[in-house]
C-alpha cells in the first residue's frame, strides 16, 4: 500500500514542478530589439490579434510557425518564427494578382448578367 502511495505522490509533484515550468515559460519577455530577432533580410511574425504587435516565439518540435515562416534561434536566446523578405514579398504580389482576378472575375459576370437580361427582355419583346 506504501508503495503506490509514494508513486502517486512522486508522480504529483513531477506533475506541479512541469506545470510551474511551462507557466513561467510561457511568460518570458524578451528585451530584444527586432533587429536581433531574426537574420537579416528576413522579418518576425507578429500575432495578428494583438494590439502591441508581439513577436511570435517558437519552439522547435512543440510548437511551429505558420507557414512561410519558419523557427529560428536569435541572438537573444529565444526562438522566433522569421520568414524571408523575398518570399513574403513574393506571396503578397500573388495574393494582389489573385484579388485583382476576382474583381475582374465580377466585372464579367456582372456583364454576362446584363446581356442576359437585355436578351430575354428582347426575347419577350419579340413575342
Amino acid at each position: 500500500m506504501l508503495f503506490p502511495l509514494k508513486t502517486i505522490i512522486v508522480f504529483f509533484v513531477l506533475l506541479l514542478l512541469h506545470l510551474v515550468y511551462s507557466n513561467s515559460k510561457n511568460k518570458i519577455i524578451a528585451n530584444c530589439p527586432s533587429s536581433k530577432m531574426c537574420p537579416p533580410g528576413w522579418s518576425v511574425q507578429r500575432q495578428k490579434m494583438s494590439k502591441e504587435s508581439i513577436a511570435v516565439t517558437c519552439e522547435v518540435g512543440v510548437k511551429k510557425c505558420d507557414k512561410p515562416y519558419s523557427c529560428v534561434a536569435s541572438h537573444c536566446g529565444l526562438k522566433f518564427c522569421c520568414a524571408n523578405d523575398r518570399i513574403l514579398k513574393n506571396i503578397k504580389d500573388v495574393s494582389e494578382e489573385v484579388e485583382d482576378d476576382e474583381d475582374y472575375d465580377d466585372q464579367d459576370s456582372e456583364e454576362i448578367d446584363n446581356n442576359r437580361i437585355k436578351r430575354n427582355k428582347l426575347d419577350n419583346y419579340e413575342l
